[in-house]
């Protein structure tokens, strides 16, 4: 998993409410096969969050378009959210969710949060998956193919 060290830096300073400051640090590079569609899975915690006891675990999977994201950035991307004053994981979700449909705009993407329990072995206590597609894209047997 992306730790949050990366070339990037953290930025404590930022209104992470404002999607426009909070989504600055995802970078895309261009997808080498735009005619296939396949899955990207990246993933990172959200260890230090405010007000909270245990972490979060973040899952993002995506068939993408035109765009890929930069794994580094994303690793920012989540130590930054870690700054958030989320008040539940349907929160914390719903704004990856935004974030991620704005800056790569994939052909489907779901977005997983789960809470962890540090101390036991990184059970999940509470889960919330989101999914969104582009209008008319649709491939079954891929998405199938993850469950």
């Amino acid at each position: 998993m992306p730790s949050f060290k990366s070339s990037e830096k953290l930025m404590d300073s930022i209104d992470i409410s404002d999607p426009l400051m909070r989504r600055e640090v995802l970078k895309t590079n261009n997808n080498p096969g735009e005619s296939i569609d396949y899955i990207v899975t990246v993933k990172g915690r959200l260890d230090r969050l405010k007000n909270t006891e245990g972490g979060r675990e973040v899952i993002i999977r995506y068939v993408p378009d035109r765009f890929i994201l930069i794994p580094d950035s994303f690793s920012t991307y989540i130590g930054n959210m870690a700054n958030g004053p989320w008040d539940s994981l349907e929160a914390i979700a719903v704004a990856i969710l935004e974030d991620i449909n704005n800056e790569l705009v994939p052909r489907w993407v779901r977005i997983t949060v789960n809470s962890v329990d540090l101390q036991a072995e990184d059970i999940p206590l509470h889960s919330v998956s989101m999914e969104d597609h582009q209008p008319h894209w649709e491939n079954k047997g891929l998405i199938n193919s993850i469950v």
